[in-house]
């Protein structure tokens, strides 16, 4: 032989099904998910998913001949169309005649045989929409004994043979029976017999299922939810419903989830370039109206850096099979869509959570730990939330995880950037995240969540690991942010366009006195944005200005005179100055701009200590504390112990007032320059000979300087 290529042997199948079910495809509901995927790929509106105990019986078929078809089976339905192209596909191993059609989620023509988890073979019937039919019974461990012969015989097992007429008719009967498919419709089966211990010499994978109950559990918990979750991105899937055999061997309808008939899905097809779009609407469940509540939005992005990456001679190709059957390279497939969806279900627990996920259309990882496609963050709600952000990105080829998103999220820079990364961070940072707040928030306005409802969900995104990254961070908040605004008609939450108007953080405002008081405040709360810090603001912090010298005077510039207030109200309005002066940095500005256009302001909170007089409490302004301080007959007021030392110097002079001031107030209006009265400043002040009063009231003093 002079001349050859390779053979592939059955256990080079069998050895390549084992790494793909073991590296990339998880058992359970990721396997779900392909099958989904696959019914939308195919144009279906309904897919059945059922739990079928045993044909062989006598209420059912009794006659049945093939041993697979005896045994429990995993089964999915759907009325999508097939086509030789397709059955092509299901018998291909790694390679995807889809490489370049990007109506198609498939990518990789491996997802399918995930199913493998399940079984060891399996069978598929299909009816076109040009009424031909196709079934197969696909056997990985089969071979070809004469390679001239296209022939595939299972040695081991000779019974497990292809799947006869008389079989198909049996199938068919029963699912029409069960309302499943229509004689005179298209549709397509995927018949999964379930792995069994009489398999132990010769299987893929060693978990078995014996009977329909062992394999219920490993689908999903909350299967009706995680599916719901997934409908508003599919092209053409609306409608899951999901059956199990009762002991009769009847099918009986577990659940079926279906989108409102006036709710929307994604739609990239009719996007114009760089305009958003927003859909919305909901799911139910069986009786359950809005069994899940949804809002999203989507752009696809057009500009000069897409056609840069894309025309990169970078650009990764995959190796594909045209209509002839020739082999050719053909682009990956290149699409600037982007969306974020945000949904909320009624949550089985006690508290709800919020769960964080990418996806490309379908959510690349689930209930995965430590990494960047997914996370989850407890929520003390009864609403359990899910984020979905999705973009066309580049995926490792089981579908599980984002190529480089770590590595973006984490801020972790690359000497040389792969394309697949550039492609990656773009539609992350300028699609995807941008979308978020802007979806979140009509998604509250649209179900006109309460306040109380907003600050869990702004708490649970406050702590994700998302939010965390400055760089995920910095696209989520690009074009906007979801703040606690105060404002004298009262403060909520807003979504705010942080371009329009500066943001100034600012403490809660204890009354409406406040504004009264103060009234260059309304002015500042149309001018800016007023954020209140200690609540959970979605906003990039590298866009929070800080309050200048001049704005604060001019806040307190309004002859202030806290003394002719009422007392509760006089402490209110002293503390909330006190906040807002701590928030400004250049404390020598401060003072500057306050001696410049508040001298006079009587604002300042001190406790006035005089001869013969009980200790009474006075506001004063930054004038009048400047020539105490110039006299040294101003300290701070710390302890008891600063107190008693003030009341002895108080008596000891004559018609002198002491006064003490709040330490913390000290420290922004002089500085270290104040300090706690004590032996050392009682001597200090003594220095400048103030006029004394009596021998007699001098002698308090004298004994705690001795």
């Amino acid at each position: 032989m002079s001349y050859t290529g390779f053979s592939t042997p059955s256990i080079a199948i069998i050895n390549q099904i084992q790494t793909l079910l073991k590296e990339r495809y998880k058992e359970g509901f990721p396997v779900i998910k392909e099958i989904i995927q696959n019914a939308n790929d195919g144009g279906a509106s309904t897919l059945h998913i059922a739990l079928v105990q045993n044909l062989k019986s006598k209420s059912l078929n009794p006659d049945i001949s093939h041993p697979l078809l005896k045994r429990p089976a995993l089964v999915f339905i759907n009325n999508g169309d097939f086509s030789d192209k397709d059955e092509r596909a299901i018998l291909w191993f790694g390679a995807d005649l889809n490489a370049s059609d990007t109506s198609k989620v498939g990518k990789f023509g491996l997802g399918q045989k995930s199913i493998f988890h399940f079984c060891e073979a399996f069978f598929y019937l299909a009816k076109s929409s040009k009424e031909k039919e196709y079934q197969a019974f696909v056997n990985p461990w089969a071979k070809q004994v004469d390679p001239m012969n296209p022939v595939w015989q299972d040695i081991q097992r000779p019974d497990w043979e292809g799947i006869s007429s008389t079989d198909r008719q049996y199938l068919t009967d029963y699912l029409q029976a069960q309302g499943l498919i229509q004689a005179d419709q298209q549709f397509f089966v995927l018949w999964i017999p379930l792995r069994q211990e009489s398999d132990r010499d010769r299987w893929i994978l060693s978990n078995t299922y014996p009977n329909i109950d062992s394999i219920s559990h490993h689908l999903s918990e909350r299967l009706d939810v995680k599916v719901a979750t997934l409908l508003p991105m599919l092209r053409s899937l609306n409608t899951v419903n999901y059956w199990i055999a009762s002991d009769s061997g009847r099918l009986e309808k577990q659940f079926s989830v279906s989108q409102r008939h006036d709710s929307e899905s994604s739609d990239r097809d009719s996007l114009e370039p760089n305009i958003v779009r927003s859909f919305d609407g909901g799911v139910n469940r069986s009786d359950n109206q809005d069994f899940v509540q949804y809002l999203g939005k989507e752009i696809k992005l057009e500009n000069n850096l897409v056609k840069t990456i894309y025309d990169s001679p970078n650009w990764p190709q995959r190796l594909t099979e045209d209509d002839k059957g020739n082999p050719k390279n053909t682009p990956d497939k290149p699409d600037s869509h982007c969306s974020a969806i945000i949904s909320r279900t009624k949550s089985s627990a006690q508290t709800g959570k919020l769960l964080i996920q990418w996806a490309v259309f379908l959510p690349v990882a689930d209930d995965e730990r430590d990494i960047a496609e997914f996370e989850q963050i407890d929520i003390d709600s009864k609403w359990d939330y899910t984020f979905l952000l999705h973009g066309y990105f580049f995926l490792d080829s089981g579908r599980r995880y984002i190529e480089f998103l770590k590595g973006v999220r984490d801020g972790i820079e690359e000497v040389e950037s792969p394309i697949a990364r550039q492609w990656n961070e773009f539609l992350v940072a300028k699609g995807t995240l941008p979308l978020a707040l802007s979806a979140l928030w009509n998604f509250i306005e649209n179900l006109q969540i309460p306040e109380e409802e907003i600050s869990l969900i702004c708490s649970a995104i406050a702590q994700s690991s998302l939010y965390k990254s400055q760089i995920f961070k910095s696209g989520l908040c690009l074009n906007s942010a979801i703040v606690y605004r105060i404002h004298r008609s009262g403060n909520r939450w807003h979504l705010v366009d942080h371009r329009s108007k500066p943001m100034r953080s600012l403490p809660t405002i204890p009354s409406k006195q406040i504004w009264q008081t103060l009234p260059q405040l309304s002015k500042y709360a149309e001018d800016y944005f007023l954020i209140d810090p200690k609540k959970s603001n979605l906003f990039d912090s590298h866009l929070w200005g800080h309050w200048r010298s001049q704005e604060i005077s001019q806040l307190i510039d309004c002859q202030l005179d806290l003394n002719s207030m009422s007392d509760l109200d006089k402490q209110e309005v002293f503390n909330f100055i006190v906040s807002v002066l701590e928030s400004v940095s250049d404390k020598k500005q401060l003072i500057l701009a306050i001696n410049k256009d508040a001298q006079d302001a009587q604002f300042i909170k001190a406790k006035v200590i005089q001869q013969n007089t009980s200790t009474n409490y006075r506001y004063l302004s930054i004038r009048e504390l400047e020539n105490a301080q110039q006299e040294k007959r101003i300290f701070i007021d710390t302890t008891y112990y600063s107190q008693d030392w003030a009341t002895a110097l108080a008596e000891a002079l004559s018609d002198t007032q002491i006064f003490l001031v709040e330490q913390r107030i000290a420290l922004i209006l002089f500085e270290e320059t104040i300090r706690e009265c004590n032996r050392s400043s009682c001597l200090d002040f003594l220095r400048l000979k103030p006029k004394l009063s009596s021998l007699g009231d001098r002698q308090n003093l004298l004994r705690k300087l001795i």
